[in-house]
């Protein structure tokens, strides 16, 4: 028929189903054929059945193991003959299968299928990206509208215009103490701390997060102290890894940073102190017990309360 090349025993269904079934049966009777007529089946003949009962061409099979076709040829049909002596049914049912083609109307209607799935796959993916591209061109639209309000509006324009100057009079007025952090004098170095603190500027964070491990304990404690009344959340894995280190601290360290943590009471805090709140040391048990008082303080602002803690026990298997 014309324009029926491919075979079906490799790529229609039905037929390609009912040859595997096939094939371990023909192979087991052609390693049995071996045995039966070791003078007419050698290695080679069995190399090459092998080969070519997986659907592979004579040309394939040739150029695979290197032989030439009139060989692959030869040695086929005498495997074919020498198994068809012992079962002769199974041979002819092989041969049917291997010999059917796929009809035209098969491999035009396979040809529409990989088309229309092609062609669905394109069309939503250009869907998607033009409808995402709509709504950020409307994001940016509703943006640019909003601060064309923002910035053409004479109190706000005033209002951050004031604000500016504020904090650069605040940074002003906590220079020196943020020189002082840099001193060599621990007393001045803490007093520089609590000012900062108290006045709320947040100009020396990264300062207070290098003081953690200072090698004076009250310097350390209250730049400890400092992170936890200014919650600075990028604080908390350096002060989670001092903590790992608890059996190297002073009990009065190991308080500071847990109560830093109930005051930042970010979830990988809450957690870490749900993990020490279970310590086999009492004393650590109730400096993370008391920290945890304080996450419970701040409930309002974080939405979690203290009887939310055992599930958070169950789910992070503390």
């Amino acid at each position: 028929m014309p324009g029926a090349g491919r075979k079906a025993f490799l790529h229609e269904r039905k037929i390609a189903r009912k040859y595997s079934k096939l094939v371990p049966k023909l192979l087991k009777l052609a390693e049995e054929a071996k045995v039966r007529f070791p003078d007419v089946l050698t290695e080679q003949h069995m190399e090459i059945f092998s080969e070519r009962i997986k659907g592979r061409s004579i040309a394939e099979t040739a150029k695979e193991l290197n032989y030439s076709l009139s060989t692959v040829k030869r040695y086929w049909k005498s495997t074919l003959n020498a198994i068809s002596s012992i079962d002769r049914s199974l041979i002819s049912r092989i041969l049917e299968l291997r010999a059917k083609k796929m009809s035209r109307e098969s491999i035009l209607e396979r040809k529409r299928e990989s088309f229309h799935s092609v062609h669905h796959y394109i069309r939503h993916h250009y869907e998607e990206k033009k409808r995402r591209e709509k709504h950020s061109l409307h994001d940016l639209k509703v943006k640019r509208e909003w601060l064309k309000r923002y910035y053409s509006d004479p109190e706000k324009r005033m209002r951050r215009i004031l604000n500016a100057r504020q904090r650069r009079q605040f940074a002003k007025e906590c220079k020196p103490f943020v020189n002082d952090l840099k001193s060599d004098d621990p007393i001045k170095m803490q007093a520089a701390i609590i000012a900062i603190a108290t006045r709320r500027y947040r100009g020396a964070n990264d300062i207070f997060v290098d003081l953690i491990n200072y090698p004076v304990s009250y310097v350390a404690e209250e730049a400890i102290w400092a992170l936890g009344e200014l919650r600075v959340f990028n604080s908390v894995p350096v002060l989670i890894s001092s903590l790992n280190r608890a059996g190297q601290l002073e009990l009065s360290k190991i308080s500071a940073i847990m109560t830093a943590l109930g005051k930042i009471a970010n979830p990988d805090a809450i957690i870490t102190l749900l993990k020490y709140s279970s310590h086999s040391d009492p004393s650590i048990r109730e400096c993370a017990r008391k920290a945890l008082t304080l996450v419970e303080e701040r409930r309002g602002k974080i939405n979690i309360s203290i009887s939310d803690f055992e599930d958070l026990k169950g789910k992070f298997k503390i």
